[in-house]
């Protein structure tokens, strides 16, 4: 907990590019930090909690030029790139659930373009975090098969408001009347791998130039082999194709190539910015996009060059996930490549736009010729390409170009959920001002807002709320602003708000004098420099959103305010729970206000017509908030035994609230399991024929809870509960229930769902010496020697996953049909606690990183 509004992290490096900060679904900062990307944790970032070290970018092979032409404009500031040390230049988080072990990936692109992807460690001793792919090794390996392809674009065929002034050298496109291929020559490198270069011959332009100058529609380079046009305005064919130099690098030879050429290849290899798409589904799921299938489950990661063009890679989700290694490493593969602008891709955002009609996704591009797009691509095609195709997915639908032509430094989208089809455009420029538009995404049809001149130099940084109601600005002339919109008025309003434990107004931190990016958390609460106001009308709207069960539960913004105002106002904190428990569980239906005590005594009476994921907000809200002096331990042990020595009335009435809704859960749980063994039971395939369907394990360690509390559960529980008997007779296996202790191989009875204690064996002293061990919280066996999942909140482990059922259980089923028919439809795949909901890892040292989604 936080007594100032802001904490200070300690980075290796400084900060040296726009948006050098990204907040991840998990609740995991990276900042770009110089040559180290520093991993925080929010919730206690005083240290870096793990690192990526920024790897030296690799030189590739394309060819040699003369001496003469290494100093020409060209060339220089390649030359001079390569003297820079390693430096991250653009980082973006995926969505949750690409990692193995069910979190996010981070793409890195580096100043001298080169682009990979990282996971999370494995290792319980390890901050390093792990490299999964090499985007710049693959998009070599790709250009080099096609023998760089790139077309020439004249000046002619260049829209007048487009071309960008006052460019450096490494923005010159080619400007050649006719169009040249470049003939592939394989090389053999001394590292043994097959590498191709090429060397040139005429050829007349091809219809891909006439793809290029129509503005509506968008080329995909193939991976077959395509014309590339190189300018060459000096030196004639015949004696082009004479003067083929040799180079050797073993039996290597590169070919000769002017000062343009070699800039225009090395522009498709020198990357610029990063960005990933929300989690799509495959079109074979008719459930889009509630499906978490994830072997039909991938992300489409983007990233924009110095060429103009912007390479796409689909990178599929995990089949399964794990905290202990990936069983299968992570599918990339390269879709094409789009030109989008005619300089520099400078800033990408990609969006999932439901509609009534197919999914797709609206990507916004911006360029340093100061040109803002609108591209959509649909979701199916991008499903179904199975190589890079010529023609894409992604058309052009509109297009912003200014008449006073500044580069564009980043982008900010937004689709808020209310009003229904409308998307909020921030674009921040060099100039220091920015410009909001609005979208209407039925016919794309753009309508500025505003320009505000809001920052003296150039836009580090813009952040959109999830609501579309509020946006953080921050510059490199060392203010960050925050604005308010209004329908169609953008407004600035104070960023200093009344955030208990505030010592004065001017309460600003040394780390704003270089401000290069501002994100916002998961539950738009905070921003990564600053706090939001209007806290009751923020804190229940954060919450309101959360009531979507395919939203990630990540509430650490929320409690942390929550827990602040705890400590300095608690009968605020008292109401606004009350408002909260008042509209979910009871549908508003009292008016006045009720004290916390009797919203939660009348929320108690309806957890049976409660959805599943307003329970598990309940279990968390309670956990952290009401009993947030109690000890986990302590209260699993209060919760399982239904006995409590307590002095205050809350306490004690958050307590029974506790053990409502999470024996709610318990008993949804294990009727899902009753029912998928009785429907599964006569079957001994069942598990190979259907691979998709959920298995349950643990159904004789539940049946005997049951009958502990036969008092408490309901009759439908009672009716499973006889069926999975007599499955159990007719199986003949009555040792079933039977666990043994890992230690002294002593058996373990069934007394509690939560932990065990076996009979003991006799020590060398003589006493019996007896043992104590962790029963998995959806299973209930004991949870074998292997790495566990674990729940950060509850601090309970998960040796087997819950079904995806439970997670999306609008009520308790009242009828023994339904209990099967949702056994059978879904399967286990999301690592979420049963009881929190929230996503489970591995348990770490202290000293190491772990995302708090609490």
């Amino acid at each position: 907990m936080v007594a100032s509004r802001f904490q200070a992290a300690s980075l290796v490096g400084a900060p040296s590019c726009p948006n050098a900060i990204a907040w991840s679904d998990e609740n995991l900062i990276a900042v770009a930090s110089g040559h180290i990307v520093t991993i925080l944790n929010p919730a206690s970032p005083i240290e870096p909690r793990g690192t990526i070290a920024v790897p030296t970018g690799k030189h590739y092979p394309i060819g040699r030029v003369e001496k003469e032409g290494l100093l020409s404009g060209d060339l220089l500031p390649t030359a001079l790139s390569r003297d820079r040390k390693p430096c991250a230049r653009s980082i973006a988080w995926s969505s949750l659930g690409m990692s193995p072990n069910y979190g996010c990936l981070l793409a890195v692109c580096t100043f001298e373009g080169c682009v990979r992807v990282f996971r999370p460690p494995f290792c319980d001793y390890s901050t390093n975090w792990v490299e999964v792919a090499d985007i710049s090794d693959m998009l070599y390996d790709h250009l080099a098969k096609m023998n760089f392809v790139e077309i020439d674009i004249s000046t002619s065929e260049i829209p007048s408001n487009g071309v960008s002034k006052g460019k450096s050298a490494e923005d010159d496109l080619p400007n050649s009347p006719t169009c040249k291929i470049f003939k592939p020559v394989v090389l053999k490198q001394y590292k043994r791998r097959r590498v191709t270069v090429v060397t040139e011959i005429n050829s007349p332009a091809d219809s891909l130039e006439q793809h290029i100058s129509e503005p509506r529609h968008a080329e995909i380079t193939s991976s077959r082999p395509t014309h590339l046009s190189i300018l060459d305005s000096k030196t004639s064919r015949k004696t082009k194709l004479t003067k083929l130099g040799k180079n050797k690098m073993g039996s290597c030879t590169f070919p000769l190539l002017t000062s343009k050429e070699y800039a225009a290849c090395s522009a498709l290899l020198s990357s610029l910015v990063v960005t990933w798409s929300p989690l799509l589904c495959s079109p074979s799921n008719r459930s889009f996009p509630s499906s978490d299938d994830p072997v039909k489950k991938y992300s489409i990661l983007a990233v924009g060059g110095k060429s103009g063009k912007i390479s796409f890679w689909r990178i599929s989700a995990p089949q399964c996930y794990s905290i202990e290694h990936s069983k299968a490493p992570t599918g990339v593969m390269f879709l094409g490549l789009l030109q989008a602008h005619t300089s520099w891709v400078t800033a990408v955002s990609l969006e999932l736009l439901i509609s009534n009609s197919d999914p797709q996704v609206v990507m916004v591009t911006g360029s340093t010729d100061g040109s803002v797009k609108l591209w959509v691509g649909n979701v199916e095609e991008l499903s179904k390409l199975s190589k890079a195709s010529k023609v894409g997915p992604f058309v052009l639908v509109k297009e912003v170009v200014h008449e006073n032509i500044v580069p564009i430094s980043v982008l900010s989208v937004v689709l808020p959920a209310q009003p229904v089809d409308k998307m909020l455009i921030a674009v921040g420029k060099g100039s220091g001002s920015f410009e909001i538009w609005t979208c209407d995404t039925s016919n794309f049809k753009l309508d500025k807002a505003g320009c505000h001149d809001a920052h003296v130099y150039a836009v580090t940084g813009l952040c959109w709320s999830s609501d579309g109601l509020s946006l953080y600005s921050c510059g490199q002339d060392n203010y960050l602003r925050s604005w308010i919109l209004r329908g169609e008025c953008l407004s600035e309003v104070p960023i200093l708000s009344n955030f208990p434990g505030q010592t004065g107004s001017h309460e600003v931190p040394d780390a704003l004098l270089s401000c290069l990016g501002v994100v916002a958390s998961p539950g738009n609460l905070m921003v990564a420099m600053g706090s939001k106001g209007y806290w009751e009308s923020n804190i229940l709207l954060s919450l309101k959103q959360y009531e979507d069960p395919y939203k990630p539960l990540v509430v650490w913004d929320i409690l942390t305010a929550l827990l602040i105002f705890k400590d300095s106002v608690p009968k605020y904190v008292d109401y606004l729970l009350g408002r909260w428990l008042s509209t979910t569980f009871l549908d508003g239906q009292h008016s006045d206000y009720l004290p916390l005590g009797e919203v939660l005594t009348l929320s108690s009476k309806s957890f049976s017509e409660v959805p599943s994921r307003l329970l598990h907000l309940l279990n968390i809200m309670t956990r952290r908030i009401i009993l947030s002096e109690m000890k986990a331990e302590e209260l699993n042990s209060s919760v399982t035994t239904d006995t409590a020595s307590v002095r205050h009335e809350t306490v004690e009435l958050g307590l029974q609230t506790l053990l409502g809704s999470e024996r709610e859960l318990r008993e949804r749980l294990v009727g899902l399991s009753f029912a998928a063994f009785s429907s599964g039971s006569h079957s001994a395939a069942t598990s190979s024929s259907q691979p998709e369907s959920w298995s349950p394990l643990g159904v004789m360690q539940m049946e005997q809870w049951v009958v502990s509390n036969h008092a408490h559960v309901r009759n439908q529980l009672k009716v499973l509960a006889s069926e999975v008997r007599k499955h159990t007779r007719i199986g003949g296996d009555s040792n079933a229930a039977k666990e043994q202790c890992m230690l002294c191989t002593a058996s373990i009875p069934f007394e509690s769902p939560e932990h065990a204690t076996c009979q003991g064996a006799e020590s060398i002293k003589g006493d019996m010496e007896k043992h104590e061990v962790h029963r998995c919280a959806v299973s209930m066996q004991v949870c074998p020697a292997s790495p566990s999942w674990f729940c950060i909140c509850c601090r309970r482990k998960v040796h087997k996953l819950a079904p995806e059922y439970l997670f999306k259980m609008s009520r308790f089923p009242t009828d023994f049909s339904s209990w099967k028919e949702a056994s059978i439809a879904e399967k286990s795949s999301r690592p979420f606690c049963p009881f929190c909901g929230i996503l489970l890892q591995r348990m770490l040292p202290d000293f190491l990183q772990s995302a708090q989604p609490v």
